[in-house]
């Protein structure tokens, strides 16, 4: 019999200023790690490479692309970002209700016209 694992949440938090912050459980073991900067494809795999290498052994093993969970490129957010955000979901909202409302008038009309 197969035992279903039991998923782990861990959130984490990147400040404008480049520090991390880790959230989860106590049963967590959690290491982060920095590739250093590099300015040609060589030099990347040689910084990944140095990454490895410093690693210890039972992180090594999860440095790998099948082992990845998630991903992402941050950004500053910016308070103008966030307005503009609010106001294109607010005019999404608006959108959404003005099509429930016509097409509710369209229906209604379309039972008038079969009476």
């Amino acid at each position: 019999m197969k035992s279903i694992l039991q998923r782990q949440h861990v959130l984490i938090v990147a400040h404008a200023d480049g520090y991390l912050e880790v959230f989860g459980e106590k049963n967590l073991d959690i290491r982060i790690s920095n590739i250093p900067l590099a300015h040609s494809r060589e030099a990347e795999r040689i910084a990944e490479d140095a990454l490895e290498l410093s690693l210890p052994r039972c992180y090594r093993q999860l440095y790998f692309p099948g082992k990845r969970r998630a991903t992402a490129t941050l950004m500053p957010l910016l308070p103008s970002t966030m307005a503009r955000a609010k106001a294109v979901k607010r005019t999404i909202r608006q959108l959404n209700q003005l099509v429930q409302k016509v097409t509710k008038a369209k229906a209604a009309r379309s039972r008038q016209g079969a009476a």
